[in-house]
């Protein structure tokens, strides 16, 4: 076990098997955004795997915490979207409390180009988070917290009508259903 000099907390490895799923996983959704290829199923299966596994939650914790930076972790780089789609599912509030304390310290050090960014991560953790209309799942989901089933068939038949034809009868160009 590995310790933060300067905190005295705990340093966390995260190359176990969850973890390193983890990563995997942020890599090939980095790269279907890269390639402006459908990724939310991605995001899907990444919840739904994280969901599935809460033998998990202290690696999957550690590799949020990793995202957002946070000392004595070892930092990753990963698209804005895995943690702000993750957290507005599943609420972690050792997450929470870490991205509230990232955005102070990036309010701190003036680092304005990364303000806007942290303060989605906080404001995924709330009913009411405007930037989840970018997500059709999200969209599609008006049940209560808890309740939510996400509408993972639509994002996969929306991944891969988009840039095919037509789109599916019974929906719009975006894929949703009118």
């Amino acid at each position: 076990m590995r310790f933060d000099p300067t905190t005295g907390r705990k340093m966390t490895d995260t190359g176990t098997a969850f973890a390193t799923d983890f990563r995997a996983r942020i890599a090939e959704i980095d790269a279907a955004i890269a390639a402006d290829d459908g990724y939310e199923p991605l995001l899907v299966d990444l919840l739904r795997h994280i969901e599935a596994h809460p033998e998990g939650r202290t690696e999957f914790v550690d590799v949020f915490l990793s995202i957002l930076g946070t000392p004595g972790h070892e930092p990753i780089d990963a698209p804005w979207e895995v943690l702000s789609f993750c957290m507005h599912a599943l609420r972690w509030p050792e997450v929470k409390e870490a991205a509230e304390a990232a955005l102070r310290e990036r309010v701190r050090a003036n680092d304005w180009r990364a303000v806007n960014i942290f303060q989605d991560y906080v404001n995924a953790f709330e009913d009411d988070w405007t930037t989840a209309i970018v997500f059709a799942h999200l969209r599609k989901a008006s049940a209560p917290l808890g309740t939510r089933r996400l509408d993972h068939d639509h994002a996969l038949e929306r991944s891969a009508n988009r840039g095919h034809g037509a789109p599916t009868p019974g929906t719009d160009e975006t894929g949703d259903d009118h």
